[in-house]
């Protein structure tokens, strides 16, 4: 399994998960990067329903809900409840979220720079590349 690239690539991501919720605690946030990447999506896209969050993220509904309601807790994001369904909420980032999002993204990106720091931009570019595939062929299941 040591060659075998998704199995490589899961491990990269469990060590950089582990990495950044240790470094976000250090800092005194108490968030996981499934929080850190529900608050990079709505970054992005400035505004979405919880079920598009959840299948961005890759994570369950209920997974997601359960992080939604954090961030709610801790006033990083507002909902407007769906008519019909919960999980059909707009979802957006308040100002507070804003805020603290771009301390959490400054602590993101010192770590993956440590993590990516003696690797060449060309290997970078082709890794990203095979990952972009990857992705795009949505057949990933880890265990």
């Amino acid at each position: 399994m040591k060659n075998d690239l998704i199995f490589n690539m899961y491990l990269a991501v469990r060590l950089q998960a582990k990495r950044l919720t240790e470094a976000f605690a250090a800092a005194g946030f108490n968030f996981l990067p499934e929080h850190f990447m529900v608050l990079t999506f709505l970054d992005m896209e400035k505004e979405m329903n919880q079920i598009d969050l959840a299948q961005n993220t890759i994570k369950s509904k209920a997974t997601i809900t359960r992080a939604i309601d954090k961030l709610v807790d801790l006033k990083m994001i507002s909902k407007i409840p769906g008519i019909n369904d919960r999980r059909h909420n707009i979802i957006t980032l308040t100002e507070r979220g804003k805020f603290l999002y771009n301390e959490l993204r400054a602590i993101y990106n010192k770590i993956t720079k440590n993590a990516l720091k003696e690797i060449p931009q060309n290997e970078l570019e082709c890794c990203l590349n095979v990952i972009r595939k990857t992705l795009a062929n949505k057949w990933l299941i880890f265990f």
